[in-house]
């Protein structure tokens, strides 16, 4: 059984040593070098990703521009992704089955951020139809644009720190290099039981949980 106070003791000193008075998520270091950039992307994001906008573009069926949207989306990243178009963390955008049908992509893409149906299930679907045309899954690509335009209530999966978070939690044979909506779920809930050890309050959601784990 997991130990969340050892844990939340755990990642309190870890914090620690990159803020040294860290008391809080309102401490300015904590917020000027987690958070801040974060939300400025956000801010970026948002008129270009939004609901209404990307329904507009496929309406109109321009979904060049969709596809191009995306990619400029990923470029306001900072150090959050790896761009290197073959091999980087949004490699899957590159690839022919994708830059050959970018209607399929706009719809499945559209979906995946402004589905009807609960995160997790939203997930599974956009990962399957990416198995399905041999174009490899990856959590970065899965949750970085999820994260960016829902930075309070989603999360993005870097696999080094949440394999590694998994592990402290106890709970390293859960993790899966294959993003699924069963372990984003799973993931999500642990941190915000860890959120009750935590001697201050949560303020922004999983944007906080980000910064800290």
């Amino acid at each position: 059984m997991t130990d969340y106070s050892a844990v939340a003791k755990k990642i309190l000193e870890g914090l620690k040593v990159w803020h040294p008075k860290f008391d809080g998520v309102e401490h300015p270091s904590f917020v000027e070098h987690e958070i801040k950039f974060k939300l400025d992307i956000h801010e970026k994001v948002v008129p270009e990703l939004n609901k209404k906008r990307l329904k507009g573009l496929m309406e109109d069926e321009k979904y060049e521009e969709f596809y191009e949207i995306v990619k400029w989306a990923a470029s306001k990243c900072y150090n959050l992704l790896y761009l290197s178009s073959k091999e980087g963390d949004l490699s899957a955008l590159y690839a022919e089955a994708i830059e050959n049908d970018k209607q399929t992509f706009s719809e499945r893409f559209f979906t995946l951020l402004h589905g009807k149906s609960p995160v997790e299930e939203r997930i599974d679907a956009f990962v399957a139809w990416l198995n399905s045309l041999d174009v490899k899954p990856k959590w970065t690509f899965v949750t970085y644009y999820l994260f960016v335009l829902f930075p309070h209530d989603e999360l993005f999966i870097k696999p080094s720190i949440y394999r590694e978070f998994l592990e402290i939690l106890g709970e390293k044979d859960r993790w899966s290099s294959m993003p699924s909506g069963e372990l984003y779920k799973f993931i999500k809930e642990q941190l915000k039981r860890l959120g009750q050890e935590f001697p201050f309050e949560i303020k922004r959601g999983f944007l906080d949980y980000q910064g800290m784990i």
